[in-house]
């Protein structure tokens, strides 16, 4: 799964930068630490040419959080490994705050053992440019790395891969980072018979 804005990046060489997904909430629960989340072996930007793209080179969790369709899921970001320091300045992103935040999933056989190499993706959220000029990293940097979206009113019962991605642009394209990072998810329950939800993108069906 490539975003069109990271197909851009495809011959761009990439500068040090840090941060990684490492909490998921699911109806402002946490789950835990780095549970749900496949935790990856570095706080690094993402190459296009990672063999796991799409989930970063990670571990995966052996939990995986259960959900229903219209719930909210709060995926939590952070410069530095094992959760923010309150004197960083840089937690969840070193700044320009400028670039997109978009959420994809795909349906798996098992979020806790199916590879992301060969997932299907479709995606559920944006938050990119806006019309006063801002970007969706901006509030995602002011909310601390809270990257908050509801899961499709029409999902699915089944296990899926959540993947958070952003994009920080800095000096020029030699310079943009991107990050990528996922969160392993169980959807049970009466899918499609959510009351006043919409689904922005949809459920990928």
């Amino acid at each position: 799964m490539i975003s069109p804005i990271a197909a851009l990046l495809v011959l761009v060489a990439f500068v040090e930068g840090h941060s990684t997904l490492q909490e998921v909430f699911v109806n402002d629960v946490s789950a835990g630490l780095y549970n749900c989340v496949r935790k990856p072996v570095n706080n690094y930007p993402v190459h296009l040419s990672d063999a796991n793209f799409s989930c970063k080179a990670s571990t995966p969790s052996t939990t995986v959080c259960p959900a229903k369709a219209g719930d909210t899921i709060h995926l939590q970001w952070h410069h530095e490994p094992d959760g923010g320091q309150a004197e960083d300045s840089e937690d969840p992103v070193a700044s320009p705050y400028l670039g997109p935040y978009q959420v994809y999933l795909a349906k798996v056989t098992d979020a806790a053992t199916s590879s992301s190499a060969d997932a299907s993706w479709f995606k559920i959220m944006e938050d990119g440019y806006r019309a006063d000029n801002t970007w969706g990293l901006g509030t995602f940097h002011a909310l601390k790395g809270k990257a908050l979206f509801t899961l499709p009113c029409d999902l699915a019962d089944g296990d899926y891969l959540v993947c958070g991605e952003f994009m920080s642009f800095h000096n020029g394209p030699a310079q943009n980072q991107l990050y990528m990072g996922c969160a392993e998810l169980r959807v049970t329950g009466e899918y499609g018979e959510v009351p006043g939800c919409v689904s922005e993108f949809g459920s990928g069906d």
